[in-house]
């Protein structure tokens, strides 16, 4: 019976997180925010692992420590290393961010 209750918690958790994650985005009424990144490093792909992690670099405007963003993709002959991306984010109503999209950078960069 202890098991079964254990489940149960287990189980309600993982429900709870996924609620408030689809909260945090629904009820998010931030402006939406383009990074401008590069594909820094890739993985080894794997359909087993679902796909290959993507190390993304961007510049100071990037709300991490290192201004780098880690990312597994079911897709994994999609981006290059070098390959210039543009990722939405926006706040989060519950201040955790999240990705709106990811695509390709069709904006000409300047070279400084």
């Amino acid at each position: 019976m202890e098991t079964l209750a254990g489940v149960a918690v287990v189980y309600a958790i993982g429900v709870g997180g996924a609620i408030l994650l689809a909260a945090n985005a629904w009820l998010d009424s931030s402006p939406a925010r383009v990074l401008k990144m590069t594909v820094a490093s890739r993985s080894s792909c794997s359909n087993r692992a679902g796909g290959a992690v993507f190390t993304l670099a961007g510049g100071p405007d990037v709300p991490t420590v290192d201004h780098t963003v880690g990312l597994r993709l079911p897709t994994c002959g999609r981006y290059t290393v070098g390959q210039h991306l543009a990722l939405t984010i926006r706040g989060g109503a519950f201040g955790r961010a999240w990705i709106v999209s990811l695509g390709p950078d069709t904006v000409t960069r300047s070279s400084r």
